[in-house]
């Protein structure tokens, strides 16, 4: 069994690096040792951070300046109402959720608006940046151009940037949590781990390019064990598109298929260690 997981890893690398050289929160977090410290919450700013300067050109500082509302909608974008997972379980939960418009993200409106302003201003021509944006916006502009090629709708890029800024930011923050977890369980690893970065910073510089972080073959090791052990996507659900039998079970059209990551992850007959 195979996972190709090095787009993650390059993309959470360069987060780590940026941390390790970058960020404000190492005089914070250097305040608190010998202490117990959630982790998760400088590790969700940070993210949080990085993600609206680089994605949508937003200069923020919710580290040290955290926007009340802003941060409120992040921390419960995934929070699921009680009754919704009570009844997620019953084959016609499908249909109510389609019949009643239930999202299993919060706060939409919210953040379509942000989306929307952020995209207004780039067509307007007064900002201007290459980032997530630019490049939709580009992408929509050379397929305007080739009629062979559908341009992407207002909605689409929208829909794009919600994706991007609300599952990269909490999914991120959270690996990189976890990393620090499992590093502080196991210091010849992270030790073993900062060495790497301490020589390969010493011999290119500082800068963290794409080809920098990819040279880091024992951080992406690191980052992938953690993807694994701490899966942040557990559970993926898919909708069965046609009826088709695996393993002797068949499984009708339009049926939800649940995919256990965090199971398969652990799963003895590949990973018969012991897990922490």
């Amino acid at each position: 069994m195979n996972y190709d997981c090095r787009p993650n890893c390059i993309t959470l690398s360069s987060f780590f690096i940026i941390i390790c050289y970058h960020s404000d929160n190492c005089g914070y977090l250097s305040c608190l040792l010998d202490k117990s410290v959630d982790v998760s919450t400088p590790f969700g700013q940070f993210s949080l951070d990085v993600i609206l300067t680089a994605g949508f050109g937003l200069k923020t500082d919710i580290q040290t300046k955290p926007d009340p509302e802003l941060v409120d909608k992040i921390l419960t974008v995934f929070s699921v109402p009680t009754f919704h997972r009570a009844i997620s379980m019953f084959p016609f939960f499908r249909q109510v959720r389609k019949i009643f418009h239930l999202s299993p993200i919060q706060h939409v409106p919210y953040f379509a608006k942000m989306a929307k302003s952020v995209l207004d201003l780039r067509r307007s021509g007064s900002v201007g940046r290459r980032d997530l944006v630019q490049l939709m916006l580009e992408v929509e502009q050379r397929a305007g151009n080739n009629n062979e090629v559908r341009k992407l709708t207002d909605e689409e890029i929208i829909g794009q940037s919600i994706v991007f800024f609300v599952a990269g930011s909490e999914t991120t923050g959270a690996t990189l949590a976890f990393t620090a977890y499992y590093l502080a369980h196991h210091p010849d690893i992270q030790d073993k781990l900062l060495r790497e970065i301490d020589d390969a910073v010493k011999s290119r510089g500082d800068e963290s390019t794409y080809q920098f972080v990819q040279s880091l073959e024992y951080l992406e090791r690191v980052l992938s064990e953690v993807l694994r052990l701490a899966t942040v996507g557990y559970v993926n659900i898919r909708e069965c598109m046609e009826t088709c039998e695996i393993g002797g079970v068949e499984f009708p059209a339009g049926v939800g298929v649940s995919i256990p990551a965090f199971v398969i992850h652990r799963n003895a007959d590949y990973w018969p260690e012991v897990q922490i």
